[in-house]
């Protein structure tokens, strides 16, 4: 379980590195407007704690830029796109202010028997069965992190609904086709 200050980490730097720069003004504005604020705003001495603390853990600096508005920036962003174990990090927690949503899964055999037994998420509630396949409905946020999970069951788990989801794993999965096509 990631801590809810770990959570507030790793939002400032995805919003940085998703929108390149910007004042404090507008990280305070796209703070209040995040899942994490609670309605609370994002105070200076909160956000340069944040910075401070981001230098340390992940060894990313904040830097800020007088000379442009005094707009805060990552420095060295185009390395730390490349640092699979950081930006696995930012990628795990849900996307931006997205409530759970209702999933269906179609879990073939023999993993069904698995994920009745040992369920996916305690959401899960079953939905309808036969000889060959199971199906199981979830209330979930969409990450990259569920995806990366959906996509290790392999052929075993089908991704019926929300349709958007359905389409994101079969563009990454018509991706990964194509590498081995080769």
């Amino acid at each position: 379980m990631i801590s809810s200050t770990y959570r507030r980490y790793i939002w400032l730097l995805r919003t940085l590195l998703q929108n390149k720069r910007m004042t404090f003004e507008e990280i305070s504005q796209a703070w209040e407007n995040s899942y994490l604020s609670d309605g609370r705003p994002l105070t200076k001495r909160t956000f340069h704690l944040h910075r401070k603390a981001i230098a340390e853990m992940f060894s990313v600096s904040i830097e800020c830029n007088p000379s442009d508005g005094y707009r805060y920036f990552v420095l060295g962003d185009r390395s730390l796109r490349q640092d699979k174990v950081l930006m696995g990090l930012i990628n795990s927690l849900p996307m931006e202010d997205s409530p759970s949503q209702r999933i269906l899964l179609r879990v073939y055999a023999p993993l069904a028997q698995t994920f009745r037994s040992r369920p996916f998420h305690v959401s899960q509630l079953e939905r309808l069965r036969n000889e060959e396949s199971f199906d199981f409905e979830y209330s979930l946020q969409l990450s990259q992190d569920l995806i990366s999970q959906l996509l290790g069951f392999g052929d075993k788990v089908e991704v019926l609904e929300p349709a958007s989801l359905r389409k994101e794993m079969k563009n990454i999965i018509k991706s990964m086709y194509n590498n081995y096509k080769k």
